[in-house]
């Protein structure tokens, strides 16, 4: 995120050690993985089931997260990336109100990510095929009314295209 330390890693650096992480999105698993082996308790959740050879690594459940209701308060960090791509603005808004719920008031830490967007980008969302893409001050606006602070914002590649990424914590 400008810096040579990844988005994992400046996560790592926010929340406890071990902490309570959710993983929306999780994809194939390998965030999930590597959280748990540093001895976090890993909440993974994605629509698809996960691959064989992860089963009994980390909690898992096989939902869509824009259904998910999560224990209030329960988890010290949501780690979520690319995810917000492949939702529209008001699915965004939706996973937002869910995960204001799921973090720890002030202690709770958001990692996000969010493609890039190019100067022609509206500013609630340019549906590019399958995905959108952001505009970085409308996004931290929405975070900002979702409840959340940003503490740090950049950008970082990966899988050959540029993501806007945002550490946040709950306000209240």
């Amino acid at each position: 995120m400008g810096s040579s330390q990844t988005g994992l890693e400046i996560f790592l650096s926010k929340v406890p050690s071990p902490a309570k992480v959710l993983v929306p999105g999780c994809d194939e698993g390998s965030i999930a993985v590597r959280l748990a082996a540093l001895g976090h308790d890993v909440l993974a959740i994605d629509q698809k089931p996960l691959p064989k050879a992860l089963e009994g690594t980390f909690s898992f459940e096989a939902r869509d997260v824009r259904l998910f209701s999560p224990p209030q308060e329960s988890f010290d960090g949501i780690y979520c990336h690319r995810l917000i791509s492949y939702l529209g603005p008001e699915e965004v808004r939706r996973v937002m109100m869910i995960f204001f719920r799921a973090l720890k008031p002030k202690t709770g830490v958001l990692f996000l990510s969010h493609l890039k967007s190019g100067p022609a980008t509206a500013s609630h969302g340019e549906r590019l095929g399958q995905t959108f893409a952001y505009d970085p001050e409308a996004f931290q606006s929405l975070l900002r009314q979702s409840g959340f602070l940003t503490e740090l914002k950049g950008t970082q590649s990966h899988l050959n295209q540029d993501w806007n990424a945002y550490v946040c914590r709950r306000i209240s």
